[in-house]
């Protein structure tokens, strides 16, 4: 087995599991590429990038936690981003039609070309696109929006398979799929906490 997995792998992988969450959204405008829904994403990809951090920092310091309870909260996380990612990508493309509405699998696909930034200057980059759209009503810079989001899904990919191995994505999405369906058959798809 590869070391990695390949993008038309990561490409299948995310298609198969974005159709299965996307009817999922629930957030203000969701599937309008509106400001309300731009904002909501973008506040929820960083919210979930901080807990994500936060798991990992919880990582390094509790010893006590079978190992096993930390890989599974860090990678539960690593699925929320992916969702966010997902969203506002979607919402960029249909919002703004600058590709196809794929969501996070057409980023992966079309070629697009991140930077090499840290994980800050991605969510930075991509705020200030948003924020001037919010502000000044410009509707410029969108695929470079995409750009970074491909700079993130890529490196959060990379992180987690030298953390777990490529066996790890596939495992991801499926914690992810599994979660928001059973937080939809039980109308729990609104509210806080990781266990609602």
């Amino acid at each position: 087995m590869s070391e990695h997995l390949e993008d038309a792998e990561v490409h299948q992988l995310v298609t198969k599991w974005s159709s299965r969450v996307r009817p999922l959204g629930f957030y203000p405008d969701v599937n309008t590429g509106g400001p309300l829904a731009l904002a909501y994403t973008m506040l929820g990809l960083v919210g979930e990038v901080g807990e994500w951090n936060t798991k990992l920092l919880d990582y390094a310091q509790a010893a006590k936690t079978p190992r096993d309870a930390r890989d599974l909260a860090a990678q539960q996380e690593l699925g929320d981003i992916f969702w966010y990612l997902d969203a506002l990508s979607y919402e960029v493309q249909i919002g703004f039609k600058v590709m196809e509405p794929e969501g996070l699998a057409g980023v992966l696909q079309a070629g697009l070309i991140s930077e090499s930034l840290t994980l800050i200057e991605h969510l930075g980059r991509i705020a200030e696109i948003i924020k001037k759209h919010l502000r000044d009503g410009t509707n410029k810079h969108w695929i470079q929006v995409l750009n970074h989001i491909r700079g993130l899904a890529d490196m959060f990919i990379q992180l987690a398979e030298e953390q777990w191995g490529p066996e790890v994505i596939p495992k991801v999405l499926e914690l992810n799929a599994e979660k928001l369906l059973s937080r939809a058959a039980r109308g729990a798809l609104g509210g806080s906490g990781d266990s609602r």
